[in-house]
């Protein structure tokens, strides 16, 4: 919201409409959640987390606001506290989407974490591991219990009543 100030008029009808829309597209829809689980076909629905038309019309307003209020924007912390403690019911929408903007993390931990796990997981003597099985590893990995806390002979026993295995039988 820096550059309000310096807009025209006019200008300020416009600045910043695309990527709040893009925000939309994402936050304004009802997503459709599908996936397999065995052999079963799972389906759920997340409804909208914010109505794209009231949210259209809260930013026009807001922009305005701000500009008129002159509130500090060096801070995206304090320009939305200053907006959520004095115009909260004025754009409870965009208070939604700014609240997400301020939680989501920026920076990339948890992808460079990936890579790693990867880089330990397939080494050169692993190399013919099928995706489902490198996928498998991976999860167990990332979210898995630790190894302290892992319970072998229960695992031991699921794996061997899986299949007849030659060494048991």
């Amino acid at each position: 919201m820096r550059p309000v100030s310096f807009l025209s008029s006019e200008d300020l009808t416009t600045w910043g409409n695309d990527q709040l829309d893009v925000l939309l597209d994402h936050y304004g829809s009802e997503k459709t959640h599908r996936w397999k689980q065995g052999t079963e076909q799972k389906t759920t629905t997340t409804p909208a987390l914010v109505d794209p038309e009231a949210t259209r019309s809260e930013w026009q307003e807001l922009k305005s606001v701000v500009r008129v209020q002159m509130y500090p924007r060096d801070s995206i912390f304090t320009l939305w506290r200053l907006i959520s403690e004095f115009h909260r019911d004025m754009c409870p929408n965009l208070i939604k989407l700014a609240s997400l903007a301020i939680t989501c993390p920026v920076n990339t931990a948890g992808c460079e974490r990936g890579f790693s796990v990867q880089n330990q997981t397939l080494t050169p003597s692993r190399n013919r591991m099928s995706p489902e099985t490198q996928n498998l590893l991976f999860n167990i990995r990332i979210n898995g219990n630790s190894y302290e806390n892992f319970p072998y002979e229960r695992a031991l026993k699921s794996w061997k009543s899986k299949t007849g295995r030659k060494m048991f039988c």
